[in-house]
């Protein structure tokens, strides 16, 4: 390959400190000590300002809040502390049990959230009984940090010849940035990921070539811990892949060209993809080692459809990072780009390499995914620091004598401080002339909410009324949602206090909230947790976070308790009310009975009705009350119910269209005593109700292997009974009954 273009601008020989960058087989690794001898005291200086700035900033930040962290915003910082008492619980057992941290960090990274980002806090958080304030620095410092770090290296790299200098300008150009810090003030350690993805480009920019044995092994690692610790940034992983693949296949169609006569074309071509596929190899070896569950996960799961409520168009998309940086950072950074390439001032091939995975990255966001988020916007850093530093960089080559030079640096601090007010200040610090503007970073001051004492007053009001084990229903989705009222209850109790674990604290301090279901294109028809809910919070009007088409189901979940629906009977109305900051007006129901299974159904089918077909799921809902049933499976082949039998039926619905001749087959399987008069029933309902007039096909005794039921009627839907004929004897154990790959069969 040849050597990387040098700028067309006379300069002075290259200093010990500024030494040349050389990759390839001249790269000699150096070692840690070596490097740290080269440390002046200036850079140690500026570390140490980095470093007291990731801590007061967010600390100034986080103190003036004044809110209820709700969903993302709260659950990385319960995950810590969650992670940090199971630490202390498994410190007090043995080293064995401390150990098995590591083993339940692996599985977890089969879960929605993987544990990977709490390994780092939860140490601290132990140890300092931390709370907000703790944690957010923690990850300023453990993540922010060695990110801002990566992009300098990033840039050192674009500019080997005086890459100490381009090292610390690239990391300026990112601490100026308002979208890098954002993230993390407001509690994602997305910041993490994003030190992975761009450690691993630093590896590639360093070793193009991929001729050194540690450097294809590195790049896949780093990129599969990037993946695992937040799973979005598989699209930066992939994009650089692919840059990787491009990069090596560009090099050998390059040698083929010049190659000695006689030499095979494979050869060749394999010689020069080895490092793009050792470095591929080892991505998807550290993928399944590190992460199967999610490997099996992200192959079952279709994530487009899931997160399709929170999807939007790409000109949104656009426009949404538009201004989260401001109009002025991408013309700026477009101005870097096209000064750096035309006059040589960085590395040209480097440049390219580096512009292309960001703005495949940047693409596949906008058009693929189409989410928008603060900790989205962490995909775009790069690609604005790096054009910045390139917007710099060449000014101060090329500006002859300090005043110019001078004065680009005023100018460049001045926009900073006006882009960093503008994008963190509180509101009333911020002044007029900025308010509005699109030429600055969008202004996300910190949180403070008119209606904080009135959630606050809501919670406490709710943890002396219900027990620890009553499931609390949120019919709200705004700033009051589930995860808000499950946040403010362990606001107010020290989590760290003896005695506490990790499991009492998972669905709140003294309250019991599960997650309400609120979103259609996730979580699905929510009847089951609707029915054995003890308390329901209800807002009206009706709360929302997204577009009310994408959230039918809180819609519909207030209008049983405002329209007085059959399910609304069997509550109670509890005296207080609460009013938000929009004036919406919040009640509290008590449940006073079970509801009745033909009201079960009504809600079912209302539910079922207001997904429409396009969020329709093929799971078994359970219409019940009992926590010992357990239902699962998100497809066709692995619905599953366990259920504890009695005398008591066990109600689910099957959602698959009954037609003429259909049979109900499922596996079937038992243990425990009396399971010999487990009996199974499938009727057929027509709009998702109960006739009067159906009658079940019940299943013979004993119960075999399989049940084979034929469908008397014609039906959107399917009743499922489950039940032990008659009452046990006294000596009687318990009884189980699995049942599985439910199908609704009908002839052709």
């Amino acid at each position: 390959m040849s050597s990387p273009p040098t700028s067309s601008r006379t300069t002075a020989s290259p200093t010990p400190e500024d030494a040349p960058l050389r990759v390839g087989r001249a790269s000699q690794p150096s070692t840690l000590s070596s490097r740290l001898r080269r440390l002046s005291r200036a850079d140690l200086a500026a570390l140490l300002a980095l470093v007291a700035l990731a801590i007061a900033l967010p600390a100034l930040y986080v103190s003036s809040e004044r809110v209820v962290y709700a969903s993302d915003l709260s659950g990385f910082q319960q995950a810590a502390v969650s992670t940090a008492l199971e630490l202390r619980s498994r410190l007090a057992t043995g080293i064995r049990a401390t150990l098995g941290m590591g083993f339940l960090v692996w599985r977890s990274t089969g879960w929605d959230y993987s544990l990977l980002p709490a390994v780092l806090p939860a140490p601290i958080l132990l140890a300092l009984h931390g709370g907000r304030v703790t944690y957010i620095v923690t990850c300023a410092v453990l993540y922010l940090v060695p990110f801002v770090l990566l992009l300098g290296a990033t840039a050192a790299a674009l500019a080997p010849e005086r890459k100490r200098r381009a090292f610390w300008f690239g990391a300026v150009a990112a601490v100026a940035l308002p979208a890098l810090w954002l993230p993390t003030l407001r509690g994602y350690p997305d910041a993490g990921a994003s030190a992975l993805v761009a450690a691993a480009l630093v590896l590639f920019l360093r070793d193009t070539e991929l001729r050194l044995r540690w450097t294809p092994a590195a790049i896949g690692v780093c990129l599969a811990v990037a993946i695992l610790f937040r799973r979005h940034f598989a699209y930066p992983a992939l994009s650089l892949m692919v840059v990787i693949g491009g990069y090596g296949l560009l090099a050998a169609v390059d040698r083929l060209r010049t190659r000695t006569p006689g030499r095979s074309v494979a050869r060749v071509i394999v010689g020069e993809m080895s490092g793009a596929m050792r470095a591929a190899t080892w991505f998807g070896g550290a993928l399944v080692l590190l992460g199967p569950g999610f490997v099996v996960r992200a192959m079952r799961t279709n994530y487009t459809d899931l997160y399709a409520s929170y999807m939007r168009p790409p000109a949104v998309i656009a426009g949404s990072f538009a201004e989260q940086f401001g109009w002025a950072a991408w013309i700026l950074a477009t101005l870097g780009y096209v000064a750096a390439w035309h006059w040589r001032a960085l590395d040209r091939r480097r440049l390219a390499l580096v512009l292309v995975v960001m703005l495949l990255t940047l693409g596949l966001w906008t058009f693929r995914v189409r989410q928008i988020g603060v900790h989205y916007a962490l995909h775009a850093v790069p690609l604005i620091t790096l054009g910045h530093f390139a917007l710099a960089w060449t000014v101060t080559q090329r500006a002859r004598g300090r005043p110019l030079q001078s004065l680009f640096v005023v100018g460049a601090a001045s926009y900073a401080i006006v882009n960093a007010v503008r994008g963190l200040a509180p509101l009333h610090d911020v002044p007029p002339a900025l308010e509005h503007t699109r030429w600055l970073a969008t202004s996300r001051p910190p949180l403070r909410w008119s209606d904080y004492d009135e959630i606050v007053r809501l919670v406490r009001d709710l943890r002396r009324e219900a027990g620890r084990t009553d499931p609390v229903y949120v019919a709200a989705s705004g700033a009051l949602r589930s995860s808000s009222v499950r946040s403010a209850d362990l606001m107010l109790d020290d989590p760290f206090r003896p005695g506490v674990r990790a499991s009492d604290i998972t669905w709140g301090s003294r309250l019991y909230v599960p997650h309400t279901p609120h979103i259609d294109s996730r979580d699905g028809n929510p009847t089951t947790a609707l029915l054995q809910a003890k308390y329901v919070v209800v807002a009206t009007p009706v709360q929302y976070h997204l577009s009310p088409d994408e959230q039918h189901i809180v819609r519909t979940a207030v209008e049983e308790f405002t329209e007085g629906r059959p399910l609304a009977r069997d509550f109670e109305v509890l005296p207080d009310s609460y009013t938000l900051a929009d004036s919406a007006r919040v009640r509290v129901y008590r449940r006073t009975r079970p509801s009745s299974e033909a009201a079960s159904l009504e809600t079912f089918a209302r539910f079922r009705a207001a997904l429409g077909a396009r969020y329709e799921r093929p799971v078994l809902t359970y219409l019940g009350t009992s926590a010992d049933v357990i239902v699962n499976g998100a497809g066709r082949g692995d619905r599953a119910a366990n259920a504890p039998l009695s005398s008591d039926m066990v109600a689910l619905v099957v959602p698959d269209s009954a037609g003429r001749g259909s049979h109900l087959r499922a596996s079937v399987r038992t243990a425990g005593t009396g399971c010999e008069r487990v009996r199974v029933s499938a009727l057929a309902l027509p709009g998702d109700t109960l006739l009067s007039s159906g009658t079940p096909t019940v299943s013979p005794q004993p119960l075999r292997d399989a049940v084979d039921l034929p469908l008397n009627a014609v039906g959107s839907s399917v009743l499922l009974h489950l039940w032990r004929d008659s009452a046990p004897p006294p000596d009687a154990g318990p009884c189980r009954l699995w049942i599985s790959n439910i199908a609704v069969t009908t002839p052709p």
